[in-house]
């Protein structure tokens, strides 16, 4: 239970609200959901989601999308100076991919977390096959950042490295992919405000 319900419910009653697809260039533009800025938090996004390639962005505050998610390759996904000690949260209704050399920081004890709810509407044990879209894909080099798919496959691409730590219904590696967990993100805490959160208890590898 990573406080889905609670996020949805505190973004509803507190957050701002994006109508539409969103892409975060930092442009202005009317489909720029960060407003020129490049730093998002505290919002809901009504569409897609979309980080073009070599953009830097930041994570301020708790965001949900109820469209897919598409972060492009090059640039970095990361946090403010500010937030160091609770950990945000990057949840979407539809599907994540996170494209090549995509860095993930990260400050103190503060990290990302990124959870997608997609449910590929098959059976439990059938999410990773040939065939059914995979909940999240992420492909080679990303780093100290967690995804979470609630119902579907994560998929690490062919000639992946991935240093983080992925929980899925199913989890699928291809060729020449490393994954290796990053035991810093067993004590983070994660959370809506710099007040407090929740943390993970226990961690089993397998």
């Amino acid at each position: 239970n990573m406080g889905v319900d609670i996020l949805k419910n505190y973004l509803s009653s507190k957050g701002k609200v994006f109508s539409g697809n969103c892409l975060a260039d930092g442009s202005g533009d009317s489909d720029d959901c960060t407003n020129g800025t490049l730093e998002l938090g505290n919002i809901i996004i009504t569409g897609d989601f979309e980080k073009p390639s070599n953009i830097d962005l930041f994570i301020s505050g708790p965001i949900w999308v109820k469209g897919n998610v598409i972060l492009n390759s090059q640039g970095t996904i990361g946090l403010p100076p500010e937030i160091t000690e609770v950990s945000q949260i990057f949840l979407t209704d539809g599907t994540i991919i996170s494209d090549s050399n995509v860095v993930y920081g990260s400050n103190g004890n503060a990290f990302l977390l990124f959870i997608s709810t997609y449910d590929p509407g098959v059976d439990r044990r059938d999410v990773c096959n040939d065939g059914v879209s995979p909940a999240i894909e992420i492909s080679s080099n990303s780093n100290s950042v967690l995804f979470y798919s609630m119902h579907g496959c994560i998929q690490i691409n062919a000639n992946s490295v991935f240093h983080g730590a992925i929980l899925g219904e199913g989890i699928r590696v291809d060729n020449n992919s490393t994954v290796e967990y990053d035991p810093a993100l067993q004590t983070t805490i994660y959370g809506l405000t710099k007040e407090g959160g929740w943390q993970t208890l226990s961690f089993e590898e397998i």
